[in-house]
């Protein structure tokens, strides 16, 4: 499986969500090709210091992370893509409307949660510019969503074997 996190600027959300995860299915003995990018990122910036911090704190090294910008290569590369929020799902649906049925915000993917008029926030909030707290919320947030999500891989590998 390739996976493809996207956010904005690929220096906070989508790297912490790419390298948590990386780690995720590492650990797991899990086999998956992680990657992220940005779709306003400008290519071959470190992260954010703050998410460099809240990282390592958790014992997660993303001080080598560069960021890459989202591109329609990316995408098809990926076999499933998920953004941190829905402006990230709404721009790549727009540009490119055949991603459709592999592209889901993060949130909405396993957790049975879709986009209505009623529950429209399927973001995870921008911590850029923010307190190191903040940083810490926006890793927490992540990492939940992600354990659902490796929850899921792992039932499904189950039900294949």
């Amino acid at each position: 499986m390739r996976i493809l996190f996207v956010c904005t600027g690929n220096t906070c959300r989508s790297c912490l969500a790419e390298t948590i995860f990386k780690n995720m299915v590492k650990q797991e003995g899990l086999s998956a090709e992680i990657k992220s990018a940005g779709i306003g990122a400008i290519p071959g910036l470190d992260a954010a210091s703050l998410a460099v911090e809240v990282a390592k704190e958790a014992g997660i090294n993303l001080g080598e992370h560069k960021t890459k910008s989202f591109n329609r290569e990316l995408a098809e590369w990926a076999d499933l893509i998920l953004t941190l929020d829905e402006t990230h799902k709404n721009f790549i649906l727009t540009t490119m409307p055949e991603m459709t049925k592999k592209t889901f915000t993060l949130k909405e993917y396993e957790s049975n949660k879709k986009p209505s008029f009623y529950f429209a926030d399927l973001g995870i909030a921008d911590p850029i510019g923010g307190s190191k707290e903040d940083y810490e919320e926006c890793f927490r947030e992540i990492k939940e969503e992600l354990e659902k999500l490796l929850a899921a891989i792992k039932l499904r590998k189950q039900e294949v074997n």
